[in-house]
């Protein structure tokens, strides 16, 4: 099977002026999505998209019913937080589009199974019906790889529309493109008219207000697993050490992602993500141990991530130094393909000492049965059963 080129280069495919004159083409461009989403059928799928299918969610900042995810944002006690609009890409994850790696260099196998593409309205599958959640990813995974320069002009179009709507309603307005991919925009032709030309403070927008005008016009918040599966070299930066003021990352900690990686991260006062097994109502430490590959552990000081999606605050807001620890979300994954997992899976205990099936510990249903593979590093425990 031949290598799927990554999303970077189906983005940096068109060059900075051709997205330009293309935006600069609104009615063109939106002729063109509007008869490729009412015409497209991805293959295994019955129906093309629906006319109301977009680009970027969550363009119409009051309607905050979208994606739960978001909408939690807009219910939070937090003043700088509640005013927060936040819009998304979703696109098919790592390879699954058959037409480009939305992931490249940056995913695990064990992350690839388990992406929260497929939770919630996305692991919702009736025999004979298609799951629109993901169609819509697809068609709009297609519409990049047959027409990345309108899909790029069609994506930045939708974003500032969504910004200058949420800005006139003095709310900050956010993207997170990286919804399902990993992408490093600031390093792709897409840069200067969807990151560097909405660095800017809102205020130049004559329509905003409140907050807005104080915020960039738009900001980017995303996830990266970027050099988070490996130690940082000798004099190497952090990922997020040179980016725009409007482009804010955490880092995405996977199931090879060493401890010393993590201390690298939170020396410097920066975040970092796990995904913990967890109840959603199940009340999250204030410090986390954390168990590595190689049966390394480290403790950290560590929040509750769940109880927004405002990643780009989170140092704000005084959790730099920290690790954010997320409920693991049920996806197919997980129901039908008999994934277990162990002390340093992509989804790790709250606590690696405490015995499977307790609160802390790793679900019954889902912990190691058989040997641990090859790499990863038995934990005491087992070892002990041994």
């Amino acid at each position: 099977m031949a290598k799927l080129p990554s999303l970077t280069d189906i983005i940096n495919s068109v060059s900075e002026a051709e997205y330009r004159s293309a935006i600069n083409n609104r009615k063109t461009v939106m002729k063109d999505w509007n008869t490729f989403k009412t015409s497209k059928i991805i293959p295994g799928y019955n129906e093309p998209g629906g006319k109301s299918l977009t680009m970027v969610s969550g363009m119409d900042p009051d309607d905050v019913a979208f994606n739960a995810k978001m909408a939690k944002n807009a219910a939070h006690p937090n003043s700088k937080i509640n005013i927060v609009h936040q819009m998304g890409v979703s696109l098919s994850h790592a390879g699954t589009s058959g037409l480009f790696d939305a992931c490249a260099g940056c995913k695990t196998t064990e992350c690839e199974k388990l992406c929260n593409s497929e939770s919630g309205r996305g692991g919702i599958h009736k025999e004979g019906m298609d799951n629109v959640t993901l169609r819509a990813q697809r068609i709009r995974s297609a519409y990049w790889a047959e027409n990345p320069q309108f899909a790029g002009a069609l994506t930045v179009m939708q974003a500032r529309r969504g910004a200058a709507n949420a800005r006139a309603e003095g709310m900050v307005p956010a993207m997170r493109f990286n919804m399902w991919s990993d992408v490093h925009l600031p390093s792709t032709t897409l840069a200067g008219p969807f990151v560097y030309d909405l660095e800017g403070l809102g205020s130049q927008d004559p329509e905003a207000t409140g907050a807005a005008k104080h915020a960039p016009m738009l900001t980017h918040t995303n996830y990266t697993k970027r050099t988070m599966n490996r130690v940082l070299r000798p004099g190497e930066k952090e990922f997020d050490a040179d980016n725009p003021s409007n482009y804010i990352e955490t880092g995405s900690i996977s199931n090879q992602t060493p401890v010393k990686r993590v201390q690298q991260r939170v020396d410097v006062g920066k975040t970092a993500q796990a995904a913990v097994y967890a109840k959603e109502t199940q009340v999250k430490p204030s410090t986390w141990t954390m168990q590595d590959s190689q049966g390394n552990r480290g403790t950290f000081k560590s929040y509750d991530a769940d109880q927004s999606d405002t990643r780009f605050l989170d140092e704000t807001l005084g959790y730099g130094g920290q690790v954010g620890l997320l409920r693991h979300k049920l996806t197919p994954a997980f129901r039908e393909s008999g994934y277990t997992s162990g002390p340093s899976s992509f989804i790790r205990p709250i606590d690696p000492d405490a015995p499977v099936g307790s609160p802390t510990g790793i679900p019954a249903q889902y912990a190691e049965t058989t040997p641990v593979s090859i790499g990863r590093k038995p934990s005491r425990k087992q070892m002990s059963r041994d």
